[in-house]
C-alpha cells in the first residue's frame, strides 16, 4: 500500500517489506517444528496442529515452497484421518482446549491452499465434506444458509454462539467462479490478460458465466471438455480490448 501510486512512498514501503521479511524468518525459525514436521500454533502449545494457520502460511507463500505438499499431507493425516467420515476438523485431536468441531470459515482457506499447491483432490474433498451438508436440502438441518460450526458428522455444532447464517461461511461462492472461471491480469490495468482456470473439480466437465474486472465486465466465456475455451467479448467492452492482448492457459478439466 505504502509503494502505491496514491501513496508512493518507497521509504516506507521499503520499512514495510523488511519488516515483513522479519516476521517470515521469525516464523520459520521459531514457529516450525522438524520433529513433528509441521508449524506449533503457539510457543505455549506443543502439540497439536491448526488449519487456519497453516493454509494461510501456504497460501500466503509464507512457508517455503518445498514443504506445501508435506504440510497440506500432514494436514490431511491430522484432520481428516481422525473422523470416521474424512470430515476435517479445524484442529488435531491432539490440540489441547479445543472441541473437534469444523469452522467453515477455515476450510475456505484450505481449500485455497490445495488450489495453489496444485492438490485438486484435498481442494474438492474439504469443499465436498464441509459444504454439502449445509446444501443438502433433503437434511433436516437445512437452512438455505451457511452455518458457523458443524459437528464432525456433518450435523451443526449446537451452542450458544453457532450461528445459522453465518456470513463468513459463504467461501464456496467465491472460489469456484474465480478458480474454476479464472481472469487475471499479467499486466497492470489488465492491459494484458490471461484465462487460467486452476480448480478441476470431478464430474464438472463446463463451466459458463461472466468476469467482471476493474474495467468492466470484459467478457463472457465457456471452458468445457478439452476444446478450446470459448470467449465471447461483449459488446460495450470491444473498444478497450482493442487495446489489450488475451492469452488463453491450458484448461484443467483436461489434466
Amino acid at each position: 500500500m505504502a509503494g502505491s501510486p496514491c501513496i508512493d512512498d518507497k521509504e516506507l514501503s521499503k520499512e514495510y517489506l523488511q519488516r515483513a521479511s522479519r516476521t517470515i524468518e521469525g516464523i520459520d525459525s521459531n514457529m516450525f517444528s522438524s520433529d513433528n514436521g509441521h508449524y506449533l500454533t503457539s510457543d505455549s502449545i506443543p502439540t497439536g496442529m491448526a488449519k487456519e494457520l497453516h493454509r494461510w502460511l501456504i497460501y500466503q507463500n509464507i512457508s517455503p515452497k518445498h514443504l506445501h505438499t508435506q504440510l497440506l499431507s500432514k494436514l490431511s493425516t491430522a484432520l481428516f484421518g481422525t473422523t470416521h467420515n474424512g470430515y476435517p476438523l479445524s484442529f488435531s485431536p491432539k490440540t489441547p482446549k479445543v472441541p473437534p468441531v469444523i469452522s467453515p470459515i477455515m476450510p475456505a482457506f484450505h481449500i485455497l491452499a490445495a488450489i495453489s499447491a496444485d492438490d485438486h483432490q484435498t481442494a474438492e474433498h474439504v469443499l465436498r465434506t464441509v459444504f454439502a451438508p449445509m446444501y443438502n436440502k433433503a437434511s433436516p438441518h437445512f437452512t438455505g444458509t451457511c452455518w458457523e460450526f458443524l459437528n464432525a458428522d456433518g450435523t451443526p455444532f449446537k451452542d450458544q454462539f453457532c450461528s445459522y447464517a453465518q456470513l463468513f461461511s459463504v467461501s464456496p461462492i467465491f472460489i469456484l467462479s474465480r478458480y474454476v472461471l479464472r481472469v487475471e491480469p499479467v499486466e497492470a490495468g489488465f492491459k494484458q490478460l490471461r484465462i487460467a482456470p486452476r480448480f478441476k473439480v470431478s464430474g464438472v466437465t463446463w463451466a459458463q458465466g461472466r468476469v467482471p474486472t476493474p474495467v468492466g465486465e470484459l467478457l463472457e466465456m465457456n471452458v468445457g471438455g478439452c476444446a478450446q475455451t470459448s470467449i465471447h467479448v461483449t459488446t460495450n467492452m470491444i473498444e478497450v480490448l482493442r487495446t489489450k492482448s488475451l492469452e488463453v492457459s491450458r484448461i484443467p478439466f483436461c489434466l
